[in-house]
């Protein structure tokens, strides 16, 4: 009889005898059921007959092939059969010794989850067609999710105790691309601290772009704000006034500041630009001679990774010394990635 590791079945029924009292017929009852006529041997005037030749058995039936007549001794032992459990010592079955795909939800306790860990869960998986959850005591989840037609995306984060699940890493096989970590609130929204965003402004009036930045620095130019708010990505370079990108993506870049009125005799223009490509551009005509002019403006670009954004001072279309943002927290240049 089959059965896991290297125990022996704990105990077996011992050997019983059982009398036929022939009639004539060739089928009679069986005390035990059986499975086959391997399982019993059978006497007859103490001569022991052949299986399959002379009898067969199934269940609680032998048939003979020759009719037993009541002159004739016959009798019958069953084979040794088990009773009981078969249970194997603990740590003797292996993973070699239970099938693949054996175990079916049938067999699963309902109500499994993992035991609480006083340190580090190592879980190890090859193959996972589906999505897989684990999940442990308290509010702490470990998520997997790796579905291998398609995308084949992989996604392993934790929820923390205010019910957002944050996403520690995201990856796509098939580019081997690798998203930034994220936080998923209970709202829906997505929080990605990490996203590309920069946000300048002048601390110095020299710089290009300024109102004072000198004949040559103030107007047809890259605005160089020298400060930063925030740079996160490392987009923008006060060297040359680029925001560059690395993550492809959708792109707001705008600005609002102050503008002094240096020269300009018809209007103010401000360029916003992808790759030094005019898409858009902020406005305004001089009315009445203002010393300074506020002005804003704002657009989208899609960006490939590599292109970059900036600012371009253009007043009157002149290249003259005209027009010049202020300095410190007046004026405002943001460039952020939003999808």
């Amino acid at each position: 009889m089959p059965f896991l590791g290297n125990a022996p079945i704990d105990q077996y029924q011992s050997l019983a005898k059982q009398t036929i009292t022939g009639d004539g017929s060739t089928a009679y009852t069986l005390n035990r059921s059986v499975t086959n006529e391997f399982e019993i041997e059978v006497f007859i005037n103490n001569v022991r007959q052949e299986p399959t030749t002379s009898y067969t058995a199934s269940g609680n039936t032998i048939t003979f092939s020759a009719a037993v007549t009541a002159s004739d001794s016959c009798y019958l032992i069953y084979q040794g059969q088990s009773v009981g459990s078969v249970n194997p010592p603990a740590g003797s079955v292996g993973t070699s010794q239970v099938a693949n795909n054996s175990i079916t939800t049938a067999h699963m306790h309902t109500g499994f989850a993992l035991p609480a860990q006083t340190g580090a869960l190592d879980i190890t998986t090859t193959t996972h067609a589906n999505a897989s959850v684990f999940k442990s005591t308290g509010h702490s989840q470990l998520f997997l999710q790796d579905t291998d037609s398609g995308l084949n995306a992989k996604f392993w984060g934790f929820q923390n105790s205010n019910s957002e699940f944050n996403i520690l890493t995201c990856n796509d096989d098939r580019a081997s691309a690798f998203v930034t970590p994220f936080t998923m609130k209970q709202s829906g929204a997505v929080s990605t601290p990490f996203q590309p965003l920069a946000v300048t402004y002048y601390n110095a009036n020299t710089q290009d772009g300024a109102y004072n930045a000198g004949a040559s620095n103030r107007n047809m130019i890259t605005c160089k704000p020298g400060a930063t708010y925030h740079n996160v990505g490392n987009m923008y370079n006060p060297a040359n006034g680029y925001y560059s990108v690395t993550e492809p993506g959708v792109y707001r870049a705008g600005f609002n500041g102050s503008n002094y009125n240096n020269g300009i005799s018809n209007y103010y223009y401000i360029f916003i630009r992808k790759n030094q490509s005019t898409q858009s551009f902020t406005y305004n005509a001089v009315a009445g001679m203002p010393s300074w002019v506020h002005l804003s403006g704002e657009t989208f670009f899609t960006m490939a990774a590599g292109d970059y954004i900036d600012f371009y001072s253009a007043h009157d279309s002149s290249g003259a010394n005209k027009g010049g943002f202020d300095v410190a927290q007046y004026t405002t240049f943001y460039v952020e990635k939003v999808r």
